[in-house]
């Protein structure tokens, strides 16, 4: 979403709902790169200056989701039970341009 509040000024927000991209299956290879996030809150604005110049700032916040699921090392350590992993994701991110 959009707002100018005046020729100088932009204002910015958004929302995202998304479903969870890392089914529990999945959960053994994404380890390192836990992307579960599934929703985003999103601020911003431009402001452009009498020099012809811009600042732009944004701030986004990933609320904070897990996923666990049984092992795929279950597989592969017959009869002794490798268990259960999760993996959480939460983000802060803040742009300045």
């Amino acid at each position: 979403m959009d707002y100018q509040y005046s020729k100088e000024l932009t204002l910015r927000g958004g929302f995202s709902y998304s479903d969870n991209p890392i089914k529990g299956q999945d959960v053994t290879f994404n380890i390192l790169a836990p992307g579960v996030i599934r929703n985003h809150l999103s601020l911003g604005f431009t402001y452009k200056t009498q020099s012809g110049g811009e600042l732009t700032m944004a701030y986004t916040h990933a609320f904070s989701n897990s996923v666990t699921a049984p092992s795929l090392l279950n597989s592969f350590t017959g009869p002794l039970p490798a268990g259960s992993e999760t993996i959480k994701m939460y983000q802060n991110t803040i742009g300045i341009a």
